[in-house]
C-alpha cells in the first residue's frame, strides 16, 4: 500500500530562514518573476492551485507544522509545479530579516487563527505593527488577501489599519476555496466568510536586517563536568538545554534557545579541543540568522565554560 505521507521530492522545501538570508530570488527560483506568498498554507491545496494557475509567478508558502509541510510537498510533486518553495518558519521573522522592501506582489492568508478569547488577542497575526511591516515589503499597489470564518476577527483587523498605509475592501463570500479548513467550517453550518483585500497605497520604510559578524571564542582549558549554564532573561532571553559531551572525542554541544524581537531561534553551540585550545562556535548547519541574540548566546556559553574551571578551583 502506498504511503500517503511520502513527499516525493524535497526540491521545493527550503527549510530555515538562514538558508535564504540574504534574499536572492534568482538563487531560490532560478529566475526573476513576480513573487507571492501564502501564510499558513495548511496542506497546500490553495498554494498549489495558485502555482498551476499562474506559472509566470513564483510562490513561497509559510507553515510551522511539519506534518502539513509533508502533505503539501506531496501535492507539489504530484502536480509537477516548480514555482513553489516552502519555508518552515515564523513569517514575522522572515519579513523582518529576509524580504526586502517592494519584493512582494501579493500576500495570501486563508483562515488564520482568530484567537477569539480576549486574553489571547495578543497572539493575533495581523496587528497594526505587523501590517505596517508587511506593507513595507509590498510593491506599490501590492495586495494582502485575508479570508476568515470569524466575523469579529475581520472587524478587529479593520481596526488595526490606521496609519498602516493600507486601503481596505471587504465583502462577504460563499465557500469557494476548497481548503480543508473551509470545508470544516462549511460542514459545521457556516455559509459565508469575510474576505478582506488590503491594497498598499503608502508604505513606511522599514529596512531589512543586515546581520552581524558572529563571534568565535577560544579557551585554554575547561572542565565539562563542572559547567553550569547561565542564561539571560528579559527582552532578549537565552536559555540553554540538551548539553552533551563526548570525552573520547573531546567535543560537546549545547542548544541555546534565543528569543529576541518576538522571534525564536534555536542555536547549536559546539566546543571542541583543537591544536591545544578549546573552540566555542555555532554548530555547522544550525540554520540561524546572525543576530545580536546569537552573539549573546555564544558569549554566555563561553562564560559558562570559562567558569567551569574557576568553580572547581
Amino acid at each position: 500500500m502506498r504511503n500517503k505521507h511520502v513527499y516525493g521530492s524535497l526540491r521545493s522545501y527550503v527549510g530555515s530562514v538562514a538558508t535564504i538570508f540574504p534574499f536572492d530570488r534568482q538563487k531560490l527560483f532560478g529566475r526573476q518573476a513576480p513573487l507571492e506568498i501564502e501564510i499558513g498554507f495548511g496542506t497546500g491545496e490553495y498554494l498549489v492551485g495558485l502555482a498551476l494557475r499562474y506559472p509566470d509567478r513564483d510562490f513561497i508558502g509559510f507553515e510551522q507544522c511539519a506534518g502539513r509541510i509533508v502533505k503539501a510537498l506531496r501535492k507539489i510533486h504530484l502536480a509537477g509545479v516548480t514555482n513553489v518553495r516552502l519555508l518552515n518558519l515564523d513569517v514575522i521573522q522572515a519579513m523582518r530579516y529576509v524580504f526586502v522592501p517592494g519584493s512582494l506582489q501579493t500576500v495570501h492568508c486563508l483562515f488564520p487563527c482568530p484567537w477569539p478569547k480576549k486574553r489571547h488577542a495578543k497572539h493575533r497575526l495581523f496587528s497594526a505593527a505587523f501590517l505596517r511591516l508587511l506593507n513595507s515589503r509590498l510593491e506599490d499597489r501590492g495586495l494582502i488577501k485575508i479570508v476568515t470564518d470569524h466575523h469579529p476577527y475581520s472587524a478587529w483587523i479593520a481596526e488595526q489599519l490606521a496609519e498602516t498605509g493600507l486601503k481596505l475592501e471587504q465583502r462577504s463570500i460563499p465557500p469557494c476555496y476548497g481548503t480543508k479548513f473551509e470545508q470544516k467550517w462549511q460542514a459545521a453550518g457556516q455559509a459565508d466568510f469575510d474576505e478582506l483585500v488590503l491594497t498598499s497605497v503608502r508604505a513606511d520604510a522599514v529596512p531589512v536586517y543586515q546581520g552581524v559578524d558572529v563571534r568565535i571564542y577560544y579557551l585554554d582549558k575547561l572542565d565539562p563536568s563542572q559547567v553550569q549554564w547561565k542564561g539571560l532573561k528579559g527582552a532578549l532571553s537565552v536559555q540553554f538545554r540538551d548539553f552533551i559531551y563526548d570525552p573520547m572525542r573531546e567535543a560537546g554541544m549545547v542548544q541555546a534557545v534565543i528569543s529576541e524581537d518576538g522571534c525564536m531561534q534555536y542555536l547549536g553551540i559546539g566546543f571542541n579541543l583543537a591544536s591545544g585550545r578549546w573552540c566555542v562556535r555555532p554548530v555547522p548547519g544550525s540554520g540561524v540568522l546572525p543576530t545580536e541574540g546569537v552573539n549573546t548566546a555564544l558569549r554566555l556559553a563561553f562564560e559558562s565554560l570559562q567558569e567551569s574551571c574557576r568553580s572547581k578551583a
